[in-house]
């Protein structure tokens, strides 16, 4: 089943405290541990595409989608500590990732705060799409490989579970 969730995702240099204002903040659609969204740059106030996988309250791999040709996209990789998540935040590519400083992620059920419905996903799902059709090509591997690893993990769960 979709659920929708109110995201946002801070990060920082090793040496700096977290800025509010500085954070992505937006919404992802989570189906079967996998999410895709929308948040908000606060610097060019464009919209960027996000996705990964969650296990909630337990781990986020979330990646920061790229367009431009030559910038690599960054992921926020972390744990579940009791209140959000916190971990890393990379500079990423099929090959190899490079620490650029620390993440704490966000993810909010706006069941409590707020109403939902499903023409809310479907606009978000329609948005999501036009922001797929524009990424390079780093992006586009990389989600392709996190898609298919969750998919067989998750078809392995099924598996243990008619055991």
């Amino acid at each position: 089943m979709k659920q929708i969730r109110d995201i946002i995702c801070a990060k920082t240099n090793y040496d700096e405290m977290y800025n509010l204002n500085d954070s992505y903040i937006g919404k992802i659609i989570v189906e079967n541990g996998l999410f895709e969204g929308l948040v908000l740059d606060p610097v060019s106030q464009n919209e960027i595409f996000i996705f990964g996988t969650i296990e909630e309250d337990d781990f986020i791999e979330l990646m920061v989608a790229e367009t431009e040709k030559d910038t690599i996209p960054r992921e926020y990789k972390a744990a579940y500590n009791g209140k959000n998540y916190r971990g890393e935040y990379l500079a990423k590519t099929a090959y190899y990732d490079f620490p650029l400083g620390e993440c704490q992620v966000s993810v909010l059920d706006p069941y409590y705060y707020r109403t939902t419905d499903s023409g809310e996903i479907v606009a978000i799902e329609t948005h999501i799409g036009h922001h797929q059709d524009k990424l390079n090509e780093d992006t586009k591997e990389l989600y392709r490989n996190i898609i298919a690893k969750k998919k067989e993990k998750n078809k392995k769960k099924v598996k243990t579970t008619q055991n």
